[in-house]
């Protein structure tokens, strides 16, 4: 099992390097292995604390889409606001929970 937490969406710099790096993770995860994947949508940047990174604006579309072609299952997917009298995470106001299973 692999858990990543809004990190995949700023350590690329396109849809193409986001699908690459999903390929690459799933190398990592043997066949009927899972995937626990939490993102920041539609973000082009994200802050957390005083820290702010770039980010990629991606859509849940390019989350499944990418998911499927490096070879995983999605189980469940979860697509979600923060409410402005709710707790958040950095500066994101639309985030996504997946779990995704290895093929």
């Amino acid at each position: 099992m692999i858990i990543t937490t809004f990190c995949m969406m700023t350590a690329c710099l396109n849809e193409a390097e986001y699908l690459t790096a999903w390929q690459r993770i799933a190398t990592l995860i043997k066949p009927g292995g899972f995937l626990l994947a939490a993102e920041a949508l539609e973000e082009e940047s994200n802050t957390v604390g005083v820290a702010t990174f770039s980010s990629i604006p991606i859509t849940m579309t390019t989350v499944r889409e990418s998911l499927s072609l490096a070879g995983f299952q999605i189980i469940q997917s979860i697509e979600d606001t923060f409410s402005e009298d709710g707790p958040k995470l950095g500066s994101n106001e639309k985030w996504h929970f997946t779990i995704a299973k290895k093929i």
